[in-house]
């Protein structure tokens, strides 16, 4: 869009009085009348801004345009929308205003302020015009004008972070400095001293709470106050005044204040005080001291020092008194929690601390006088009692699998055949060569050459152990089961023309009638466990079935297994079931005897600990 003369001079004035702003306020007045000269046929304008950082509800009008006129109720309706839905909107307004003596439909755009992906403000513009050129290029201008506003409220956010920084940083000297000190008394001097020292204070007193009273435990600046008497009994009459009100107490009182600072009065009217700030420590639901700030002349405390000795309190008061709690005696710490414990078993209250010591002196008589079965639970692996490998007779290829593992198979069934080209070529071979052979015998016999026919005899012979060794592997292809049971290893479906050495085992049979038991015993229960022992056994596969089994074989060699020794040991299954499979896993139990309930449950922890005497007595 062009612009004449006096726009040019216009729009100079406004960013001339726009660079000339200083307080926030002006400085959104003149941008909003700046962005409303540059949007034709703009007719009313607002401009919201957030009151409060972390607040997201309240917005406040900060600039309106015309300067002195009145915004329109639509367009701070679109405002409110645009504030709920985040986003930029436009819309009509069911307005109408005169334009060169013409009725013109208003139309409202607006746009949010987005800081740190939050809505800090939105800006509302009434234009005059519902062409679409107009109302996008309004949108537009808001757009990139907004960015204005957007470094108005990060200089603003910068401004209280730099405020906050030093309060900051003093909160950490001191709590740095109390950390660093191994005691408390050394740790009270060091906090009142930082305290003052950060906050410009001519005295800081702290406190700690003693059987209902404050009594002081250090002074800024003074290692031993106990002759300052008068004193100390008014700063912790002071103290005593804030912690009673449960709150800060600030002297010279304001007028909105309603806490009673009588004794404040009295400590400036003796010591010459003219400006007392006191903060109760509260720390596990209870008041356990107090802080003391006192400076003479005419110096308040601006709101900025009182929040940055609310910081350093903060942070220094815990850490205070975990220091008051551990140097304390041994004996103290633990004649306090006996005495609490018994007061409470004792005393009125806490019956459910009196009913569960009764019901543990109850299970206590109760587990010594009990017996039971001891058991020793191992893990078990169910095997067959032999298991037949099927082994590759010569080298070769595999033609075809007819059988996997998992597969159950009767005797001779065909398990897999290896590819027996070669060797029918071979037989062909041989055939032919012996017809050839048998010719020129016959051959030698009619002409009576008998030590050619001896030769050809030899030949012959070879020839035919040549041929008989060929129709024997032509056999061996076949591969088949040894006996009627399971394929428990196996699987030469993916492995079709592979090709496989003499002794590679393709496939492992066991038989589904004859099972064995392998368990492996923790090395700490070996020695409870003997051959001849009975149990019973659990497999995951049929938990509902129990099985009995009777240790054979106990091998002295043992297996590192999740973490620990372990030693393997064979049982004989007393019974079987068609559903039995080799390579089944359980839980097995041994019956060692009836021994005490009570030894029964805590045999491994008395093992434990007979274990760690040995190794630490000397």
């Amino acid at each position: 869009m062009l612009q004449t003369s006096s726009q040019g001079s216009e729009f100079s004035d406004l960013w001339s009085a726009f660079s000339r702003s200083g307080s926030q306020a002006e400085y959104c007045q003149r941008w909003l009348d700046l962005q409303c000269a540059r949007i034709p046929y703009a007719k009313n304008a607002i401009l919201l801004l957030r009151t409060e950082q972390h607040s997201a509800s309240n917005f406040t009008p900060i600039g309106q345009w015309p300067e002195n006129g009145e915004a329109l109720s639509a367009i701070v309706e679109l405002a409110d929308r645009v504030i709920e839905e985040q986003c930029g909107l436009v819309s009509d307004l069911d307005q109408q205003v005169t334009v060169d003596d013409i009725q013109v439909d208003l139309y409202g755009v607006a746009y949010p302020l987005k800081v740190d992906q939050q809505i800090a403000g939105v800006v509302a513009v009434a234009i005059a015009t519902r062409a679409e050129s107009a109302l996008a290029y309004a949108m537009e201008q808001l757009q990139w004008g907004i960015s204005w506003v957007e470094l108005l409220v990060r200089r603003h956010q910068r401004s209280q972070l730099d405020s906050e920084l030093p309060r900051l940083r003093s909160a950490l000297e001191v709590l740095t400095s109390v950390l660093a000190d191994d005691s408390f008394d050394a740790s009270s001097m060091t906090f009142v001293t930082g305290l003052a020292s950060a906050l410009g204070c001519e005295r800081v007193s702290f406190g700690v709470m003693r059987l209902g009273r404050i009594r002081i435990k250090a002074i800024s600046n003074s290692a031993e106050f106990g002759k300052q008497m008068n004193l100390v009994k008014l700063v912790e009459a002071a103290m005593e005044e804030a912690v009673f009100q449960r709150g800060d107490i600030t002297f010279p009182a304001s007028d909105e204040s309603a806490l009673v600072v009588r004794d404040h009065t009295h400590l400036a009217e003796k010591h010459g005080c003219g400006a007392i700030y006191t903060l109760p420590l509260f720390q596990d639901e209870h008041y356990f001291g107090a802080v003391t700030l006192e400076r003479t002349g005419e110096r308040p405390f601006h709101v900025d020092e009182l929040a940055a000795a609310r910081a350093i309190t903060a942070l220094c008061g815990e850490a205070l008194q975990l220091k008051q709690r551990n140097d304390r005696p041994l004996h103290s710490k633990v004649g306090e929690s006996l005495y609490n414990q018994a007061r409470r078993l004792l005393g009125p209250g806490y019956l459910g601390r009196k009913l569960a010591l009764l019901m543990i002196a109850v299970l206590v008589v109760f587990f010594s006088l009990a017996t039971d079965t001891y058991r020793v639970a191992a893990d078990t692996r169910l095997e067959g009692a032999v298991r037949q490998a099927v082994v590759a007779p010569f080298d070769g290829y595999i033609d075809s699998a007819d059988a996997r593992a998992g597969d159950q198979v009767v005797r001779e069934q065909l398990l897999s055949r290896l590819d027996d080209r070669d060797l029918r070529l071979e037989r062909l071979h041989w055939v032919g060569e012996r017809a050839k052979l048998q010719r020129q015998y016959e051959e030698a016999l009619a002409t009576h050459d008998r030590a050619k026919s001896k030769v050809l005899a030899a030949q012959l012979e070879q020839n035919q152990a040549n041929l008989d060794l060929v129709e024997r592997q032509l056999q061996r292809t076949a591969l088949r089961a040894p006996f009627d049971g399971l394929v428990i290893n196996g699987d030469l479906t993916q492995l079709i023309g592979s090709a496989v050495k003499q002794g590679d085992v393709l496939f492992e049979v066991a038989p589904l009638d004859a099972y064995r038991v392998i368990m492996w015993v923790d090395e700490h229960q070996i020695g409870e466990i003997a051959e001849g022992m009975a149990g019973r056994m659990v497999l995951k596969a049929m938990p509902e079935e129990r099985f009995g089994l009777r240790i054979s074989r106990i091998t002295p060699i043992t297996e590192a297994r999740d973490g620990g020794n372990f030693f393997r040991v064979e049982a004989v299954l007393e019974g079987t079931s068609p559903r039995l499979r080799p390579g089944m896993e359980g839980v097995a139990k041994i019956e060692i005897g009836e021994r005490n309930l009570f030894f029964t449950l805590t045999r491994d922890l008395a093992r434990w600990v007979r274990l760690k005497a040995w190794a630490w007595t000397p």
